[in-house]
């Protein structure tokens, strides 16, 4: 059984690829089954064979999908062409290619038409036009389609939440510790939603020893009913979906992310109510499909 393949443009629609309407993606794709390419970076000491490793980054993933279009007519591979030509615009933003695999895995690359779709619909053309479609992947990791949850932990008096994330809450403080396996092939990123109210909220890594503390530029204090969304990833802090945060991390804080493997996280807020809540969600990466 083949790769199935979809693509979501830049608005979340979702083309599949699959031949369920004008678009068959022939041979599957190219580079989504097997690692992204990497970036050695190496120095020489004088006089001494060989060289150094000093760092291992992933590089820039290409994919090659090989697509065929049909349709019954002229004017209908005409239309079925320039719709799709609309939803791979780069123009519009990055999309995605969402790859089920033979195993029952379904993940998501995140990608931008390249190249591949510049056609000629000159004399002989019928029914049938096929393309090799380039896409570039920034982020070379393939990422699940579901969020993992961890959370909401709510304040309540004196009481433990979750045996197996064992958090203890009170209606003034929130001192939290859990542990999380990020089985994923390499670090995730975390994105936190904190409900107020609170202050002086700090989110660490235990594992990593790096931690999160939004107590710099005289701190940061949530009312009630307001809202702070932290992606690690995005590299946001926004209170209430509009107002960056961001100055008010302190100077040694770091937007870090779960290590593949174990985690142990830390959380602390102070000056909570009943409405009081802090979860987390992240996405495990993938090098394939």
């Amino acid at each position: 059984m083949p790769l199935l393949l979809s693509w979501i443009d830049a608005s979340g629609t979702e083309w599949p690829l699959n031949g369920e309407t004008y678009y068959l993606a022939t041979v599957g794709a190219k580079d989504l089954t097997g690692m992204p390419p990497y970036i050695l970076t190496e120095s020489q000491t004088p006089l001494t064979d060989g060289a150094v490793l000093r760092f291992v980054l992933a590089g820039v993933r290409e994919v090659d999908v090989p697509l065929l279009v049909t349709a019954g007519s002229y004017s209908d591979l005409y239309d079925a062409l320039a719709a799709l030509e609309g939803a791979l615009n780069p123009k519009a933003g990055p999309g995605s290619l969402r790859v089920s695999a033979p195993n029952g895995n379904v993940r998501d690359i995140h990608c931008t038409y390249s190249s591949g779709f510049e056609h000629d619909l000159g004399q002989g053309t019928v029914g049938s036009l096929a393309s090799i479609l380039v896409f570039r992947a920034h982020d070379p990791y393939l990422y699940d389609v579901m969020a993992t949850q961890v959370g909401p932990f709510a304040a309540s008096a004196g009481t433990a939440f979750f045996p197996i994330l064992p958090i203890h809450l009170s209606s003034s403080s929130v001192l939290s510790s859990f542990s999380i396996s990020n089985d994923g092939d390499v670090e995730a990123y975390p994105v936190w939603t904190i409900h107020g109210a609170g202050s002086a909220i700090t989110l660490t890594n235990n594992t990593t020893g790096k931690s999160l503390a939004l107590t710099g530029n005289g701190g940061l204090t949530l009312g009630t009913n307001d809202v702070l969304t932290i992606d690690t990833q995005a590299r946001t802090v926004l209170l209430n979906g509009v107002t960056s945060e961001y100055s008010k991390l302190s100077f040694a804080s770091s937007l870090w992310t779960l290590a593949q493997g174990f985690n142990s996280i830390s959380v602390s807020m102070s000056g909570t109510d009943a409405n009081s809540f802090v979860s987390m969600q992240y996405k495990r990466r993938w090098l394939g499909a």
